[in-house]
């Protein structure tokens, strides 16, 4: 028997939600980073940045993304600056 061991993030990931449309696509993606048997999810650009900065992940970044995680970070941020700016245009 193959166990699968599965990303614990997939079932709120929001590029399975809304951005991929896909399905094959989205199927893909599942099996090489989200459903494999040696944790690769480990490995998803996602993944990783969701751990270190404990923030939601722009829906535009995928897990094979050619950004560091850094970038990432300022992606994060950047979005976070823009929605305080927006809220505040509604005051």
């Amino acid at each position: 028997m193959i166990f699968f061991k599965e990303c614990p993030k997939l079932k709120k990931c929001p590029i399975f939600l809304k951005s991929i449309q896909s399905k094959l696509i989205g199927k893909a993606y599942k099996s090489l980073y989200c459903q494999t048997m040696n944790e690769r999810h480990l490995e998803c650009k996602r993944y990783i940045a969701s751990e270190k900065y404990k923030k939601p992940i722009p829906e535009n970044i995928l897990p094979n993304s050619s950004l560091t995680i850094e970038e990432i970070g300022k992606r994060i941020h950047a979005d976070e600056s823009n929605d305080q700016e927006y809220l505040g245009e509604m005051d």
